[in-house]
């Protein structure tokens, strides 16, 4: 059974960083672990999912990042990280969700019902969702 943990701040960098480097290949942090939320997942007691989203204004958050662990992948456990992001990201009053992407991922948010608004300067795409909009059932549409 897929569980997820929410923690803030330091200390949800702390319990995702092992896994984070494990997914990205080696650990990454910047000057925003202390004012986002981290989440993990967990089949059982082990880690196979980490993500991590900021808040930037009342009503708009940042999704960072969304990994799974590679034996996990394809199984729609990315989709759930998503989901659960969502889900916590309203009961903050987030309305919003802005994220970043490379090429690479752009099929995966837009099965997600993310928008794309384009590339950035640096080359990713800038997606965003309403989280306020009731969105159809994937195998309704």
């Amino acid at each position: 059974m897929l569980e997820f943990s929410f923690v803030y701040g330091e200390n949800g960098y702390m319990l995702s960083r092992d896994l984070r480097a494990v997914i990205f290949g080696g650990e990454a942090s910047d000057d925003m672990e202390n004012e986002s939320y981290h989440i993990v997942g967990y089949d059982k007691t082990e880690q196979i999912a980490v993500g991590r989203f900021s808040p930037i204004s009342e009503t708009v958050c940042r999704i960072d990042f969304v990994g799974v662990r590679e034996d996990y992948r394809r199984q729609y456990v990315g989709d759930l990280v998503i989901k659960a992001i969502e889900d916590k990201a309203k009961t903050l009053g987030i309305k919003t969700a802005v994220l970043e992407t490379p090429d690479l991922l752009l099929p995966f948010f837009e099965f997600e019902m993310y928008e794309n608004m384009g590339k950035t300067e640096n080359g990713t795409i800038k997606m965003r969702k309403d989280l306020m909009q009731v969105h159809k059932c994937r195998g309704c549409m």
